[in-house]
């Protein structure tokens, strides 16, 4: 399933290969493949008060969007996904350690940032609940859940486009946009796009309407490029993570594997540590170490603990080629990661592990009387020196008023066109610092819901 629901099979990088992107490719998107994350960018006690005010921010550069409006596509989704807290029961053991590590840290510290710092469990759109549909806990999420507890694309809006009779053509590519050779109002109108099936064959599809660009920050960029878009698949952001593994003591096996996931989360407002636990193949993937090392760590597989840190990186990434180039800042991002990193590692030491393992390329594992600044000092000296992923990729096509500044004008029309709508994430104009997941569908919301998104006539 992953070599399916994958762009490349879940092994897509960077042009530089500095860290892996995953990218969703099927239909129903990141929705299928994510762990079904829902945070709002503006929800107070969720979010880290420091945090910057990504809305406000969006304003400050030309892209305001109406709050109340904002809002209340945001409430319309989660009450369509049924999006609610889950239950503590999901993460008794992996999520639960993450919590109370970060208690016990925050009390030797008697930090205020650390006192300000939501820990908290994830709201998701597991269920509905109200049919008995909960988290199976098989740790699957990622490659379709197999018991079908997400309410993803697929188990919600998807099943409505198609009692409005719409046709979903899987295992087919959209091309390009063609456009009608009269401007209107000097402006492009899209006559159609041109799609290629898993077989070969090319069809053009003609539009009674317009064209809805919502392939993800990537995808989407591609399209608009092939169809003549100059600027698409600029200043694209990341949220980047990277895991940090622990042992925990002989007398403490955890059985981690046996619960949801991604269960709790801590954010610090600059980052988060979020916990997390894999099926083996994907745990051995996230460890450090090389044979025997490696191995002896995977043989202590039930006395794992696993979390990770979600940072940041604002508008730094381009595609070339249709690949992404991503460069992270030495001076801005390593000291960071390096600070991010050594707080997990103390929250895990503080839960009572014995051992942590930062992913690090070349290994290494830190005790508690490890000088853990000065090991990641020197084990972290530029971004191929330790694993890096994201889930998040946004921007791209940004949202701005002015059409030098972004792709899409304030309604999420592509400038200069009259019926090219972009509703995904690739619109959002700075990076947004959480998962990504709830702020896309309420964007695609509010750009279409109670409007009339294109002309008549």
């Amino acid at each position: 399933m992953t070599a399916r629901l994958f762009v490349d099979g879940g092994i897509q990088t960077s042009r530089d290969n500095d860290f892996v992107v995953f990218q969703a490719h099927c239909v129903g998107g990141g929705t299928v493949i994510n762990n079904g994350i829902a945070l709002r960018v503006d929800q107070p006690g969720l979010i880290h008060p420091d945090a910057p005010d990504v809305l406000e921010k969006w304003a400050s550069i030309g892209a305001a969007v109406d709050k109340v409006r904002f809002g209340a596509a945001y409430d319309a989704v989660e009450a369509e996904l049924e999006i609610e807290r889950i239950d503590p029961k999901s993460g008794l053991n992996n999520g639960a350690h993450l919590l109370a590590g970060w208690h016990v840290y925050t009390n030797e510290t008697n930090k205020l940032v650390n006192d300000a710092s939501p820990a908290l469990w994830f709201r998701k759109n597991y269920g509905p609940r109200r049919i008995g549909a909960d988290c199976a806990y098989c740790g699957y999420c990622n490659t379709g859940c197999p018991y079908g507890r997400k309410n993803g694309m697929a188990q919600s809006y998807l099943i409505k486009a198609r009692a409005e009779k719409a046709r979903i053509l899987a295992d087919a590519r959209v091309l390009n946009i063609l456009w009608h050779e009269e401007l209107v109002d000097g402006k492009c109108v899209a006559a159609g796009v041109d799609v290629e099936f898993s077989d070969g064959q090319r069809r053009t599809i003609l539009t009674t309407q317009g064209v809805v660009v919502a392939a993800g920050t990537m995808a989407s960029s591609r399209l608009l490029s092939a169809s003549g878009i100059d600027g698409a698949g600029e200043g694209i952001s990341l949220n980047i993570a990277s895991p940090v593994s622990a042992l925990m003591p002989e007398n403490r096996p955890v059985r981690a594997w046996d619960e949801d996931q991604m269960a709790t989360y801590v954010d610090r407002g600059d980052f988060l540590m979020e916990s997390h636990f894999q099926p083996p193949m994907s745990m051995a993937s996230l460890l450090s170490g090389w044979f025997s090392d490696h191995a002896s760590k995977m043989q202590n597989y039930s006395r794992l603990v696993s979390a990770g840190i979600l940072f940041p990186a604002d508008r730094r990434g381009r595609l070339i080629g249709g690949k992404l180039h991503f460069k992270l800042d030495n001076e801005v991002d390593l000291p960071l990661i390096r600070r991010a990193i050594a707080t997990l590692a103390r929250v895990h030491l503080a839960g009572g592990a014995v051992e942590v393992y930062p992913a690090l390329a070349r290994g290494g594992t830190i005790y508690p009387d490890t000088d853990i600044e000065a090991f990641l000092e020197d084990g972290i000296r530029e971004a191929d020196d330790l694993v890096l992923s994201s889930s998040h990729p946004h921007g791209g096509n940004a949202m701005n008023a002015d059409p030098e500044c972004g792709i899409v004008d304030l309604d999420c029309r592509v400038h200069g066109t009259t019926n090219v709508l972009v509703t995904d994430a690739s619109v959002f104009p700075s990076c947004i610092r959480v998962n990504a997941q709830l702020t896309t569908m309420a964007m695609a919301h509010y750009a279409t819901a109670g409007r009339q998104v294109f002309p008549v006539g």
